[in-house]
C-alpha cells in the first residue's frame, strides 16, 4: 500500500519502465493487476507519461480502473519523468558545504582573535591613551 508521494513517484516510475520494456500491449493486462497498479497505469496515461486512454468510464464494479494503451511507447514528457530530480540533494550539498565553510571561517578568526589577543589589548591601551 503506498502512503507517500515519494513512494508513489516511486511506483510511476516502474508502472512507466514495465511498459516500456514490454514486447506489446498485450503485455499489460488491468485484468490481471492490482487496483494499485491500474490506477497508476491511469495515472501515467492522464499525465501523458504513456500513450491511452483512461477515462472514468472504463471503471469495473469493483471500482478498478481498466486504462487501454495504444502502444508501449513512452512519451517524452514521461522519459523526462523517468529522470530523478537531483534539484534537493544538489541544493542540500549546497547548504552543507556552505554551513562548513562558515564553521571554518569561524573557528579561524577564533584561533586569530585568541593568539593576538595580547597586541589587540596594548593597542587597545594605546589607542584609549592618546584620547584621555
Amino acid at each position: 500500500m503506498i502512503s507517500r508521494e515519494k513512494d508513489y513517484i516511486k511506483a510511476m516510475r516502474a508502472m512507466i519502465a514495465r511498459v516500456g520494456e514490454t514486447e506489446s500491449v498485450q503485455d499489460i493486462d488491468t485484468f490481471q493487476m492490482s487496483l494499485e497498479e491500474a490506477e497508476i497505469l491511469s495515472d501515467c496515461i492522464n499525465e501523458g507519461y504513456l500513450i491511452g486512454t483512461a477515462t472514468p468510464d472504463m471503471r469495473t464494479l469493483d471500482g478498478k480502473m481498466h486504462s487501454e494503451l495504444i502502444n508501449n511507447v513512452i512519451t517524452p514528457k514521461g522519459l523526462a519523468f523517468l529522470k530523478p530530480n537531483k534539484t534537493e540533494r544538489k541544493s542540500n550539498v549546497a547548504l552543507i558545504t556552505s554551513i562548513v565553510a562558515v564553521s571554518i571561517s569561524f573557528f579561524a578568526f577564533l584561533t586569530t582573535l585568541i593568539a593576538n589577543i595580547d597586541k589587540i589589548v596594548s593597542n587597545w591601551e594605546l589607542f584609549w591613551a592618546l584620547f584621555n
